[in-house]
């Protein structure tokens, strides 16, 4: 099985493009808050941004920018983005030591249809 999303190394971060989001009712207070507990047991910063799709008036090709960043370690951060299912999503991970487990399971939390909640354990 292919990953739906692409990751490159930038400096000191991991980053990754491209997640979609598959939770029935986005990122709302309850899987904001799953999310922000379990990037806060990761010892490093974490990034989330939004994806913006336009299409450019000039090329008529689709573009995506990431306008708004925001710490993935705030609740109420992950919030103002107002993520929707089928959202794509780009996470920044500082120390790309530990960042392809903490990836792992945030992308099984954020793309599996369903129940959110188990795979955000202690």
């Amino acid at each position: 099985m292919t990953p739906d999303y692409t990751s490159r190394v930038e400096g000191k971060y991991l980053v990754v493009d491209g997640i979609e989001l598959k939770l029935e009712f986005g990122l709302c207070s309850r899987p904001s808050a799953c999310l922000a507990r379990e990037c806060a047991k990761f010892q490093g910063e974490v990034f989330i941004a939004k994806a913006n799709e336009e299409v450019d008036p000039k090329t008529k090709e689709r573009v995506v920018n990431y306008d708004q960043e925001v710490s993935a370690h705030s609740i109420m951060g992950i919030m103002t983005l107002e993520a929707t299912v089928n959202s794509k999503l780009r996470l920044r991970i500082q120390n790309i030591e530990g960042a392809e487990r903490l990836m792992g399971r945030l992308h099984m939390g954020l793309t599996t249809f369903g129940d959110y909640y188990p795979y955000f354990g202690p």
